[in-house]
């Protein structure tokens, strides 16, 4: 039988991770993953609008921000 007390859920062991990271490697996560975010949206846009310009994707990634 296994021990409960040994049985950590995905969430614990992530808040043990992130416990201890000092804030500039939180900040410096925060950053990627914003970064990772605006890439997966572009990417999104882009692929519903393979002709758009730069200035289409950016209107569209704004009205994004604002839903």
């Amino acid at each position: 039988m296994i021990n409960k007390n040994l049985k950590k859920s995905a969430q614990d062991i992530q808040d043990e991770i992130f416990r201890k990271m000092s804030v500039d490697e939180k900040m410096r996560l925060t950053f990627s993953l914003n970064g990772l975010v605006k890439q997966i949206a572009e990417d999104s846009v882009k692929e519903q609008y393979p002709q758009a310009d730069k200035e289409f994707i950016k209107e569209k990634l704004r009205e994004r921000m604002r839903q």
